[in-house]
């Protein structure tokens, strides 16, 4: 059952790409907590919650820096076709 679902992750990581499955894996302790709370009556801490919020956080941020670059990318291509015309 582990080479099924290590298959899986290949397959789901040529779909989308290593960069957005590491931002997904970030979330993994986030929805083990919920599972866990859901479908076994786990109790959530206040230190869970403030690791999820953690979590969550730093998502926000490798996000805004992978937008940053890919404007600026975007912009220095633009320049690029400029000069050519």
């Amino acid at each position: 059952s582990t080479i099924i679902g290590f298959l899986c992750f290949l397959g789901g990581l040529k779909q989308i790409g290593a960069q957005n499955a590491s931002i997904i894996s970030t979330f993994e302790p986030l929805y083990t907590i919920i599972l866990a709370w859901l479908l076994i009556g786990e109790t959530i801490s206040l230190q869970q919650i403030g690791g999820g919020l953690i979590i969550m956080s730093g998502v926000v941020v490798l996000n805004l820096k992978t937008g940053r670059r890919q404007t600026a990318a975007a912009g220095g291509q633009a320049e690029q076709v400029k000069k050519r015309h």
